[in-house]
């Protein structure tokens, strides 16, 4: 038998079992069908066109020289169409995808695809091209987007669309919608539709090697829609793939060499001698191609560490000698475009610790720099003991972190204080740049309350994560077991003041969202702080985790005979004030848990060891 009938055979296979999958979906969506779950949390119902379900039969008599592209196309017919199919004279406002062409109107597409360009914060870093509609809409089905990608956009619109946008987003045709609130428009497919075309235009783009940077944008939206519905081992599956398929395809490794290819005052290298000339992609169409697989990069990285941090599996992006990151850090797309990136000096991860000069700090790269803080201040923690003494920080994480080591040219430059040195170099550059009324797009008197909300997020995001570096560093300040740098009681009294600096930052945000939004942020229908990233719920857990082990530390005093009445008294208020510190955070983290299924998990980890713990202690006094 041929390479290319073994080939087609094993595709084939593959085709037979997704319409197998897709089959008991339909079959669950049915009264009398049996319902499904994914871990705790029960999977969303799929509504199918029956025309979707093809036979397995009906695939297997598929002419071999048919691809899977056609195939694909065909979802929706009862036929599978001509070579041709795809390639019909388009229409403005045609799409590469017919099935969504038919089944949405034009407005509404656009309607939806605004919400995502608005809220794509949310889901990290946005991954939105500055030309989307137009590009969507081009006559050329060449220069359009995969289909993969538009249906993914789709999907993550619908759940952005329950995240309640702060201000509606209404077809300009119809004046009377701007006093409305945004409601997702009827015709668009259900979850399970959009899933399910999603995973086949990917597999179809994966097969024919046929647009793959829209396809890692695709899996990426895709692997965090399904860890934002509770879905984990999907999730960390789709993600794992697009992580490992980005490393393949060099952009964890767009350093300033590369970087310079493309710089306005530069000519082009010759055939051959780009380094993206050896890749998958080949090389950037023009800066904002560029652009825009920075962004996937950063977006990747961004949630392969929120995905570790939650779940305790082990990270892609270690940054050891495997997979050195060295990609340089996102920045305003109009400096891309003006030439201004390629003359700034280079900024990456190993910049944030070796000493050189760093490029102006700018909104897109603070939340991944202190990101990357919190990620080395962790592997410094567990270095040096072999369990953290707080009883809620991810216990299963600090093991895994156990067996990781800092990358050799980190390694070698870097001690713990040079770590707290860069952080307290973070904190100051980044205070100056979250208080500057300039570095969001709009002034406070002339912002929307989405674009309120936004810097909102941005601020308690970034201030959150330092302060969560700073109760790691704590630990690992205790010292290697030679010198010591903190003593214990000095340890303990930094991450306190780190952790009520987060119960204070937690109340800042509600009263600022209260302030937004008519009140303070309680019931539906009202954004609050669980709208701003899953990984709140994993950076309240440190500090409230802190806070816990101060109430535990008076109640001992307390009950202590040796305490006099006026220190009693000083006891009884610290109680008080750290329990009021405790109430700030926990409407917050039950919000968080509430919305996120992934972080409701991760607390009921939290809460076993918590009392795997006190019963410990009272075996032990007894």
């Amino acid at each position: 038998m041929s390479t290319t009938a073994s080939a087609l055979e094993v595709k084939l296979a593959d085709l037979e079992e997704r319409y197998r999958f897709l089959s008991e979906l339909e079959g669950a969506q049915r009264p009398d069908g049996p319902s499904t779950s994914s871990g705790n949390t029960t999977s969303l119902p799929v509504t199918l066109p029956n025309t979707l379900v093809a036979s397995s039969e009906a695939i297997r008599n598929t002419p071999t020289a048919e691809s899977a592209r056609n195939w694909v196309a065909s979802l929706e017919l009862s036929e599978l169409p001509s070579l041709d199919a795809e390639h019909t004279v388009t229409t403005p406002g045609n799409l590469d995808d017919p099935w969504l062409e038919r089944t949405m109107g034009r407005s509404e597409r656009i309607m939806m695809l605004k919400l995502y360009t608005r809220e794509a914060f949310r889901y990290g870093v946005a991954l939105v091209s500055p030309s989307l509609i137009e590009q969507l809409e081009d006559p050329d089905a060449d220069r359009r987007p995969h289909p993969c990608l538009f249906n993914a956009i789709m999907l993550v619109a619908k759940d952005m669309a329950t995240m309640v946008p702060a201000d509606p987003i209404y077809d300009h045709d119809t004046p009377d919608s701007a006093e409305q609130d945004f409601v997702v428009p009827e015709s668009t497919p259900s979850d399970g539709e959009l899933l399910a075309r999603t995973q086949a235009h990917c597999s179809q783009s994966l097969g024919d090697v046929d647009r793959l940077q829209d396809y890692l944008q695709a899996m990426l939206l895709m692997s965090y829609w399904y860890l934002r519905k509770g879905r984990l081992m999907e999730g960390q599956y789709s993600l794992a793939v697009a992580c490992r398929l980005i490393i393949n395809c060099k952009l964890h490794q767009i350093d300033h060499e590369v970087m310079q290819e493309m710089a306005p005052t530069r000519l082009p290298p010759l055939e051959g001698q780009s380094r993206w000339d050896s890749t998958l992609l080949g090389r950037p169409k023009n800066v904002e191609d560029l652009a825009m697989r920075i962004a996937i990069f950063w977006h990747s990285y961004y949630g392969d560490k929120v995905r570790s941090f939650l779940t305790g599996l082990p990270p892609t992006y270690d940054n050891d000698e495997t997979c050195h990151v060295t990609t340089a850090f996102p920045q305003d797309l109009e400096k891309y475009i003006s030439g201004e990136a390629f003359m700034v000096p280079h900024s990456s991860c190993d910049s944030l610790f070796d000493g050189s000069e760093q490029a102006p700090d700018n909104i897109n790269a603070l939340p991944l720099k202190a990101l990357t803080l919190l990620d080395y201040a962790i592997r410094y923690a567990t270095r040096n003991f072999s369990r953290p003494q707080s009883r809620i920080l991810l216990p299963a994480t600090f093991e895994l972190y156990q067996e990781l080591t800092l990358s050799p040219s980190l390694a070698k430059d870097m001690d713990i204080l040079g770590l707290q040195h860069s952080l307290s170099k973070f904190k100051e550059s980044s205070g100056q740049l979250i208080n500057d009324p300039a570095t969001f797009a709009e002034s406070e008197s002339t912002q929307t309350r989405g674009e309120a909300f936004k810097a909102a997020s941005y601020k308690t995001l970034i201030r959150l994560k330092a302060l969560a570096t700073e109760i790691h560093l704590s630990y690992a300040m205790v010292g290697n077991g030679t010198i010591p740098l903190y003593d214990e009681d000095t340890a303990f009294n930094s991450r306190l003041r780190a952790a009520h600096e987060c119960a204070d930052v937690t109340a800042e945000a509600a009263e600022e969202l209260g302030r937004l939004f008519g009140g303070t942020p309680r019931g539906s229908g009202i954004p609050a702080i669980e709208g701003m990233c899953m990984v709140t719920g994993v950076l309240l857990a440190f500090a409230s985790g802190v806070i816990m082990e101060k109430i535990d530390k008076v109640k001992v005093q307390l009950m202590s005979q040796e305490s006099s009445p006026p220190e009693r008294l000083a006891l009884e208020q610290e109680l008080q004030d750290e329990l009021r510190r405790l109430r700030q955070m926990s409407d917050p983290i039950q919000r968080v848990r509430t919305t996120y299924p992934i972080v409701d998990l991760h607390w009921q980890h939290i809460e076993k060891a918590r009392q795997g713990h006190t019963e410990a202690v009272a075996q032990g006094s007894m």
